[in-house]
């Protein structure tokens, strides 16, 4: 399920290109947390002592694109260069 609160991390996500890449991403601090997750205390302990995060962050994936995706994008890319 994804989460959706202001939109920061949505509306961040932004791309570039080269001659043999493209490379999406975001700069929002939070975005790795998201999509890999974390481990309750994998970023250590307040001053008070409490784990941060205080518990485990569940991985949501929002980036990236599955291997029928790729498949999908190779074949258009055949089919262009074909022409």
């Amino acid at each position: 399920m994804a989460l959706l609160d202001t939109g920061c991390l949505r509306n961040s996500i932004a791309y570039s290109t080269g001659p043999n890449h493209v490379l999406i991403g975001t700069n929002v601090i939070y975005g790795p947390t998201q999509h890999f997750g974390a481990r309750k205390g994998q970023f250590g302990k307040t001053a008070r002592g409490a784990p941060i995060p205080y518990g485990d962050i569940p991985a949501r994936p929002f980036l990236g694109i599955s291997r029928d995706d790729k498949d999908h994008i190779l074949e258009l890319i055949h089919a262009y260069l074909s022409v």
